[in-house]
């Protein structure tokens, strides 16, 4: 649990560090995209 923790926080860490030098613009488009092909096969 305490390893688990460890790696927890420091992924956290990481990822807000990265997020303060980057936008999350990439990400976003990904997820629209993955969205919306979701939503038609779906559908």
């Amino acid at each position: 649990m305490l390893v688990s923790f460890l790696v927890a926080w420091a992924v956290i860490a990481a990822f807000l560090s990265y997020v303060q030098r980057h936008t999350l613009r990439v990400f976003a488009y990904y997820r629209i995209i993955l969205g919306v092909a979701v939503l038609a096969i779906v559908h």
